[in-house]
């Protein structure tokens, strides 16, 4: 150490120390760099974890996605008499040649093409919760105090009547051809993202009974729509996915995939309804822009039982 000290620089402990004070700045950093071996083997350990992820998604997406049908249609020509006019719950005649909607505050009866048949208040001084018609060609309102039918002549409103004290219904839909079963269910509702089957008896409304869920219930989206004919229910969620029950078996179907017309901010589907001859209609806002209706046909593929469409004389699992 002496003999080192001779040429200069700080007292040090060893040999490193003497030569590491007269490195340059960058010579001294390469102590601290790692080799070239060490970076090549972090860099495939990061490219084997990719890859691992890579077929984990893979995976998944094959189970969530592939497995899903994915619905095709078309945009209607239909437009609302106020097309700046928001559309909270929507209902329709079977042949498709009326509809009904509401805002929450009043009730619309439209043509086919969107025009306006008729324009009523009901629920008294109450929000409008969901609307649809009944099997004699009523109009029926959900209200914070119970269902209340509106009857229609001539194009004008004869008689409105409550037809039952259900509360906290958020969406209802009418069976307006049902099965003729002892058992068989007249109407479906929505209360606390539960299935609700109801009955019409001589002396008014009663719950049948709380239907499955497509899903558990811990994985069921929020049902925010749903529609019903001869025993074929149709249900869509808040992440526009649609399941089809078939509600004597208790067997589902789907998830069912509505097209991606852009985010849920930019796009959301609000309703359903289905006619007789397999069709499907749907409502949906565009973000900035007025309600639209779509037209849809019941896909082919799925497992329910089959069931004779009187209007179409065809089998359900084919057109329904």
């Amino acid at each position: 150490m002496v003999n080192l000290a001779s040429y200069g620089g700080e007292p040090v402990a060893g040999v490193r120390s003497f030569l590491f004070q007269f490195e340059t700045t960058y010579e001294k950093s390469a102590h601290f760099r790692p080799s070239a071996d060490y970076l090549f083997k972090v860099a495939m350990a990061l490219v084997t974890l990719f890859w691992i992820l890579a077929l984990i998604w893979s995976f998944w997406f094959s189970i969530n996605v592939f497995n899903k049908i994915t619905l095709t249609g078309e945009r209607v020509d239909w437009q609302m008499p106020q097309p700046w006019r928001m559309v909270k719950s929507f209902g329709c005649e079977l042949q498709g040649t009326h509809f009904t909607v509401t805002d929450g505050y009043t009730v619309q009866v439209l043509n086919s093409d969107g025009s306006l048949f008729l324009h009523f208040e009901a629920c008294g001084d109450g929000p409008v919760l969901a609307v649809d018609f009944g099997q004699g060609g009523e109009v029926i309102a959900c209200c914070e105090k119970g269902t209340q039918s509106t009857w229609i002549e001539n194009g004008k409103v004869v008689r409105q009547q409550w037809v039952s004290n259900f509360t906290m219904l958020t969406d209802i839909a009418v069976d307006r051809t049902p099965l003729e079963t002892d058992d068989h269910i007249d109407a479906l509702a929505i209360r606390n993202n539960q299935l609700l089957g109801i009955v019409f008896d001589p002396t008014g409304w009663r719950i049948f009974g709380a239907l499955t869920l497509p899903q558990n219930k811990d994985r069921t989206e929020e049902i925010t729509a749903l529609a019903i004919r001869l025993g074929r229910a149709l249900i869509l969620t808040n992440s526009d996915e649609v399941f089809e029950m078939d509600v004597p078996s208790g067997m589902w179907a789907g998830p069912m995939l509505l097209p991606t017309l852009g985010s849920k901010v930019a796009y959301d589907w609000i309703s359903v309804c289905r006619l007789s001859g397999a069709r499907w209609r749907f409502v949906g806002q565009p973000s900035a822009s007025p309600i639209q209706l779509w037209a849809f046909s019941r896909p082919p593929v799925n497992n329910l039982p089959p069931r004779k469409d009187d209007f179409t004389n065809q089998q359900l699992t084919l057109a329904a």
